[in-house]
């Protein structure tokens, strides 16, 4: 790296951030204290809802009715949803009465969530103090590692989820386009099936699970490789603060390294072997606090698994469109071969080409705006990591002033998604959020509410 770099001990290194508890982090998808995101997300789950109330024939009245959440129908159908979700198991049904019911209590935790701004912004004193949905007061004390930690199954759940979901869907639609005259085609083919599309489900859930752990598995060596990265002793300067600021989070020091590229990232499958890279170009016109900053940034990937999540689902997404292709391609061979006609034959020619075509198509789009929705969401928290390890005065300076150093290399686009400062147009495929947002929501305390601290 060169001659080592001094980053003393601050005086300072815990700044006032609010503390909250774990259930409540847990719950950070319906709670964030920002409008805008519980809006969008509102939206799109009542969208969601519409459309399959839609698809199943339900009278445009009823699709109105679902712009809000019913409370009594999420509770007196629990019973329904255990049949439901028996029954599909067993291929003998579909999975959309359980859709239906995991829609409407989205939307009243994201409805709960919103209730939940409108008194924090007007009238915060009547909910500071309750459990679950209060807003505590700032304090000073250490972040909780422990509790910052999430699970690791939450993005395979979310990619098993969208693979059988767009299965029975695109079953719906051949069975629409069979039946043309049939309104209700498009219901019957997502809920009377049959076991096949279970069995094509499952089979690529599995796979692209398979795909998906050994990209993660082999990302961190093959990023290394990339970029260049030189690997530092334990006594070099850069390498004790990374170690001392993982103390902080009661982590395991991670491998530190440095590159020549103006960035910064965190990869590794677990926080035991993760590694923490460092731009050089970073060290050499950055602050002590706003380097602490981004370490601190990168240590909140590796405390929070956002690595392993990210990589998963990158793997997963980048796999998946090659394994759906051999798999159509055989399950239409076979069918094929023992067609009894020639006109048979061609139908299940045609019908495979087409749901291989529209499957790879709508895996492809969904998957997508969810890795990249879910690669925005963690960057907002580990720059709320960063700065409670620095300040959020430093975590803004910091990414102000990499914008204005940052020249991005065509090399960054492939793992932009691991990076301190990726592709950020403002849009639904931009894997970071703008830098005006992330700087809004650092002055705000839109996230750092959402941190754990030590009691």
């Amino acid at each position: 790296m060169g001659q080592k770099r001094d980053l003393q001990e601050p005086d300072r290194h815990l700044y006032p951030l609010p503390c909250q508890n774990g259930k409540a982090m847990r719950l950070a998808f319906f709670l964030p204290l920002d409008p805008k995101v519980l809006a969008i997300r509102y939206a799109a789950v009542t969208g969601l809802l519409m459309f399959m109330l839609w698809l199943y024939g339900e009278p445009p009245s009823g699709i109105a009715w679902a712009i809000l959440p019913n409370p009594i129908t999420a509770i007196t159908h629990i019973p329904d949803v255990i049949t439901s979700i028996l029954s599909f198991t067993t291929g003998s049904w579909g999975f959309g009465f359980f859709v239906f019911w995991l829609l409407n209590l989205m939307q009243l935790g994201l409805l709960v969530g919103l209730i939940r701004y409108g008194f924090w912004h007007f009238r915060p004193d009547l909910i500071e103090n309750l459990p679950l949905l209060g807003v505590p007061s700032l304090e000073t004390s250490q972040l909780d590692g422990r509790r910052l930690r999430r699970p690791w199954w939450i993005v395979p759940v979310f990619m098993l989820f969208t693979t059988f979901g767009v299965v029975y869907l695109i079953t719906g639609l051949i069975y629409h386009l069979l039946n043309p005259r049939y309104y209700q085609a498009v219901w019957m083919g997502m809920e009377n099936p049959g076991p096949v599309p279970l069995f094509i489900a499952l089979g690529l859930s599995v796979l692209g699970l398979f795909w998906g752990y050994r990209y993660t598995l082999r990302l961190k060596g093959l990023m290394g490789n990339v970029f260049g990265v030189q690997y530092l002793p334990a006594d070099e300067a850069l390498t004790q603060e990374v170690h001392r600021m993982a103390t902080l989070l009661d982590i395991p020091p991670p491998r530190v390294g440095v590159m020549n590229v103006v960035n910064a990232y965190a990869a590794g499958p677990d926080p035991e072997n993760a590694e923490v890279i460092i731009g050089r170009p970073l060290l050499r016109n950055l602050s002590k606090d706003e380097i602490r900053a981004i370490i601190g940034h990168e240590l909140g990937h590796v405390v929070s698994g956002d690595m392993r999540q990210m990589q998963f689902a990158e793997g997963f997404q980048s796999m998946f469109g090659n394994v759906f292709t051999v798999v159509t391609t055989l399950v239409a061979a076979v069918a094929a071969s023992q067609a009894r006609d020639k006109t048979t034959r061609y139908a299940i020619q045609t019908g495979s080409s087409s749901f291989h075509m529209v499957g790879r198509a709508l895996i492809g789009f969904v998957s997508e705006l969810m890795v990249k929705g879910l690669s925005r969401s963690r960057e907002y928290h580990a720059d709320a990591i960063g700065a409670s390890l620095s300040s959020p005065e430093a975590m803004a300076s910091a990414l102000e002033k990499i914008a204005q150093i940052h020249t991005p290399r065509d090399v960054e686009a492939s793992y932009s998604y691991l990076m301190f400062f990726g592709s950020s147009f403002g849009n639904l495929f931009s894997t970071h959020p703008t830098n005006e947002r992330r700087i809004a929501a650092l002055r705000d305390g839109t996230y750092t509410r959402l941190l754990p601290h030590k009691k």
